[in-house]
């Protein structure tokens, strides 16, 4: 995603909705006007946080830096929730009341794939070639496929050593981490399963740009507090760790029209 910097609690910055209108004139003809149309995307600071404890002998004892540690972790749990936020949001405060992809983008930007084709292992190569060619294409656009790493294996590795020419050489050292020509991205939030497992309407892949399509505002990064008075009584220590961030899908395409990335959607 476009990652911007957020100078207070919430950032507003404009957004084309609509260009101008050309004409072809005749001689001698008044232009009629026009103007460009602009809305706002808004980015509200949220707080992401985790609270833990740790006895006083754990880092007396402890042969590495336990602050070191919590801070990997979270990191790690902060990459993980602002995923699950951007492509699974619903608008709750399981996530933050993030809108993800899942739920925000309009029907025209999804590609559903066949009535009985709920499977992994029943995805033809002309339902991705559909999904590609909805995208609409922008100057500057760097396309990529989203997907878990389920996916990859179970459709397009599965698709591109079925295509024909494979030698063993080909199946021994697999395809490499794209389809098509564009870079395939796991992520472990989106849906996962086996060849047979059933995924009947669900989103299992994303294509497309997705610095064209989102923005994650970042009011500040992760800070991290420690506090030996509160388990005073039972000599431990706390540890808070807290990130303020938003995430807003704002290019969702139209009821009839793709935006910049499209959802790959099992059949019925």
């Amino acid at each position: 995603c476009r990652v911007v910097p957020m100078s207070s609690d919430n950032v507003s910055f404009p957004r084309r909705s609509a260009g101008f209108t050309s004409y072809w004139l005749g001689q001698n003809a008044s232009i009629t006007v026009s103007d460009v149309t602009l809305d706002q995307v808004r980015l509200e600071a949220k707080k992401l946080a985790v609270y833990t404890t740790y006895s006083s002998e754990l880092a007396e004892d402890a042969a590495y830096s336990l602050g070191d540690l919590f801070t990997q972790e979270f990191d790690y749990q902060c990459a993980y929730d602002l995923d699950n936020a951007l492509f699974n949001g619903n608008g709750t405060s399981t996530y933050g009341q993030i809108v993800g992809l899942k739920s925000a983008l309009a029907a025209g930007s999804l590609q559903t794939d066949g009535a009985n084709d709920d499977t992994y292992g029943e995805v033809v190569q002309a339902e991705l070639d559909s999904a590609m060619g909805l995208v609409k294409q922008f100057p500057g656009m760097r396309n990529k496929w989203y997907t878990h790493s389920s996916g990859f294996f179970n459709v397009m590795q599965r698709l591109a050593l079925a295509a024909g020419g494979s030698t063993a050489e080909n199946f021994q050292q697999g395809i490499g981490p794209t389809y098509a020509g564009y870079p395939v991205v796991f992520s472990q939030v989106l849906s996962a399963g086996v060849n047979t497992t059933d995924l009947s309407d669900i989103i299992w892949a994303f294509f497309g740009d997705l610095s064209m399509a989102a923005t994650i505002g970042m009011k500040r990064g992760i800070t991290v507090a420690q506090s030996e008075h509160i388990g005073f009584q039972s000599d431990q220590i706390a540890v808070r760790m807290t990130m303020r961030c938003d995430v807003n899908v704002h290019e969702r395409g139209t009821a009839s029209a793709a935006g910049p990335i499209v959802g790959v959607k099992m059949g019925s």
